[in-house]
């Protein structure tokens, strides 16, 4: 004989699913109410089962309610037997039901979601903006510039999953600012140098080469000179930059 499980989730907001899963060999639901919470809560994807809640992130909670047990002839349709599911109910009984799992997969979700999310910007705009996140809570504002819109998106996910992994119930508003640029010409072009000899640079427009030190993870635009100049100390990282401004056709002749 198999049993047929039967569980609930609803959400705070009224939304109603229920489940059911078929498991290999018998099992009682006497033999699982010691583990549940209240008697009756658990959280599926701590004990591998399907969950069902993920549907509206806004007032969804990890916990489904057990209905019942039941002993059938039917196939199972899980992969899992009833010994391996008393086992792994009694393992999260003792480990704690943990409701940061729950959330941690939602923050996974996410940003799986943003990693395949394309942004069409126009590239005007690319060019003569600033982009800035701005995390606000009630210990004050947090402000993060960016100089390319796609990181600027990066950057929200990663406060929204850190946030999301703290779980510390305070209330976090991130937002983006973009400010446009007045520049003129030759205020936005850099003179980049190799070295402290200056015998060999290119030319950039202060944006891109922003853009492309956020990007490459080397460099610092914020010690640009007043004069527009700015000096690589490690050789390579000037032609790493060179060739990814070449790639982009940034390079200013």
């Amino acid at each position: 004989m198999n049993t047929r499980i039967e569980y609930r989730y609803k959400s705070a907001a009224g939304y109603v699913d229920n489940k059911s899963i078929i498991i290999d060999g018998e099992l009682q639901i006497a033999q699982l109410i010691p583990y549940l919470k209240d008697g009756s809560l658990f959280i599926p994807t701590q004990v591998n089962l399907p969950a069902l809640n993920g549907k509206d992130l806004e007032v969804d909670g990890p916990y489904h309610k057990l209905l019942s047990l039941d002993l059938t002839e039917d196939q199972p349709d899980i992969d899992i037997t009833a010994v391996e599911l008393l086992q792994k109910f009694k393992v999260a009984c003792e480990e704690g039901w943990s409701e940061i799992i729950f959330f941690e997969e939602i923050a996974a979700a996410a940003a799986e979601a943003c990693n395949r999310f394309v942004v069409q910007v126009p590239e005007a705009l690319i060019h003569t903006a600033e982009f800035e996140v701005i995390m606000q809570s009630e210990f004050g504002d947090e402000i993060f510039k960016h100089f390319s819109l796609q990181l600027a998106f990066e950057a929200i996910l990663r406060l929204y999953v850190e946030s999301v992994k703290l779980d510390d119930g305070l209330e976090r508003v991130v937002g983006l600012l973009v400010n446009p640029q007045v520049q003129n010409e030759f205020d936005e072009i850099v003179t980049v140098f190799r070295d402290q000899a200056k015998k060999q640079n290119f030319k950039v427009k202060l944006n891109d080469f922003s853009f492309a030190c956020g990007k490459l993870g080397i460099g610092d635009p914020e010690k640009v000179t007043e004069t527009q100049e700015y000096v690589f100390n490690d050789v390579n990282n000037f032609d790493h930059l060179k060739i990814f401004l070449k790639q982009n056709e940034f390079l200013v002749s």
